[in-house]
C-alpha cells in the first residue's frame, strides 16, 4: 500500500484474469487520514479486492497509531470489501504473560467494537525477530532435511491466489 495504484492495478489484473481470491495484508497505515481512506478502499473495492487483513500486535502498533489500521478497517467495511480481518502475531497465545502477547491482547479489547475477526499466528522468528525475541524461541540446529512437502505437480496451472511480497 505504499504505492496504492500500483496495488489497484494489480488487483484489477487479477480480478480479469478470474482470480477468485484478491487479497492484501498490510499494516494499515494507509488509514491515517479518514476521508482519504474511504475514497482508497472504495477504488480497493472496485479493483477487485475481496480479502483485507490488517496486522494489528504489539509488534506493528509500537511503530503506527492504532487509529489508522482502526479507520481502514471501518472504510473497507463501509466500502463492501467481503472479508476484512484483524491478522494478529502472537508469541504464546493471546493469554500468554509475555509483554508482547498481553500488550496485543489488549490492542484486540480496544478494536472490538469495530466488530470483525481476528485470525491469530504465531510469530515467525525472521528479520529482526531473530534478534529482538530470541528469549522466545528455542534455537534449532541447522543440520538435517528441509521440512515440509515439496510442491507437487505444476501449482501454477490454476492458482488460486498469487503473492507479492514487499520485496517484489
Amino acid at each position: 500500500m505504499l504505492y496504492p495504484e500500483r496495488a489497484i492495478a494489480m488487483f484489477r489484473k487479477a480480478s480479469q484474469l478470474e482470480i477468485p481470491r484478491v487479497e492484501i495484508l498490510t499494516n494499515g497505515v494507509w488509514g491515517k487520514d479518514k476521508a482519504e481512506v474511504e475514497k482508497l478502499a472504495k477504488k480497493l473495492k472496485g479493483a477487485g479486492l475481496n480479502i483485507l487483513g490488517i496486522s494489528v500486535d504489539a509488534f506493528h502498533l509500537q511503530y503506527i497509531p492504532l487509529d489508522y489500521p482502526r479507520n481502514a478497517a471501518e472504510a473497507s467495511i463501509k466500502a463492501g470489501i467481503e472479508n476484512v480481518a484483524w491478522n494478529v502475531a502472537v508469541i504464546e497465545s493471546l493469554d500468554a504473560l509475555n509483554e508482547y502477547d498481553a500488550k496485543t491482547n489488549q490492542i484486540l479489547k480496544t478494536l472490538q467494537p469495530v466488530g470483525i475477526e481476528a485470525h491469530i499466528h504465531k510469530v515467525v522468528c525472521v528479520g529482526r525477530a531473530t534478534q529482538t525475541l530470541r528469549e522466545y524461541f528455542q534455537q534449532t540446529s541447522l543440520e538435517g532435511p528441509c521440512e515440509g512437502e515439496p510442491p507437487i505437480g505444476n501449482a501454477l496451472v490454476s492458482p488460486e491466489s498469487i503473492c507479492i511480497e514487499p520485496s517484489g
